[in-house]
């Protein structure tokens, strides 16, 4: 073996034994994203997300476990307090996990943690499961019911939030803004459709 094959075989073996610790880097990372993934399925967001950049983590809602619950909490208590939880969570269009949402999204992800149901993905299909339960005045509405806005051209509906009393309802409202709490005033008051109760949705 002349000089300049040695040469080549101990580069070579000095790129290998460098890629390797680069494998086992890549390997554990894997591995961590994937129980980070896991903790978001299982557990409540606010302990899984502690310490998480959740925009690395992919979820898919069908694998969402209901949550379980300490204490006696009634439908409406739930949907509302898990629905807090993603305040501040970025809105996107197709967002349907704890990584960014839409409207629709986020009313899907919320009653599937807790109540372990999926319900329909866009605001047409819930409209179409319970349009004919709509209600119209706003002012029986209760916690927890869902609320349905008219906000493109001819569509029934195109836009859907949880409402949580005094006139205020949370929503993943656009692009270039998160989940957040809205009056039923000006805008959204002139685009309300009405309200579906969430006894209606649980069914």
């Amino acid at each position: 073996m002349n000089t300049i094959t040695k040469l080549l075989l101990l580069t070579s073996l000095s790129v290998c034994a460098q890629q390797d610790p680069f494998k086992r880097i890549e390997d554990n990372f894997n591995k961590r994203s994937k129980a980070i993934e896991n903790r978001f399925y299982e557990l409540d967001f606010e302990e899984a997300s502690k310490g998480v950049d959740i925009s690395k983590v992919n979820l898919d809602p069908e694998k969402a476990k209901a949550n379980t619950y300490k204490v006696s909490l009634s439908d409406q208590q739930r949907v509302i307090q898990e629905v807090n939880k993603y305040r501040g969570i970025p809105y996107l269009w197709g967002g349907s996990d704890p990584t960014a949402f839409d409207c629709s999204g986020l009313v899907q992800w919320t009653i599937k943690k807790t109540h372990g149901k999926t319900i329909p993905r866009t605001t047409a299909t819930q409209y179409k499961s319970w349009g004919g339960s709509m209600k119209k005045n706003i002012a029986d509405a209760d916690p927890g019911d869902f609320v349905y806005f008219s906000t493109r051209g001819s569509n029934p509906v195109s836009h859907v939030g949880i409402y949580l009393g005094d006139n205020k309802f949370i929503h993943a409202p656009k692009s270039n803004d998160v989940v957040k709490v809205s009056d039923i005033k000006g805008y959204w008051k002139d685009k309300l459709v009405g309200y579906v109760e969430l006894k209606t949705v649980l069914k």
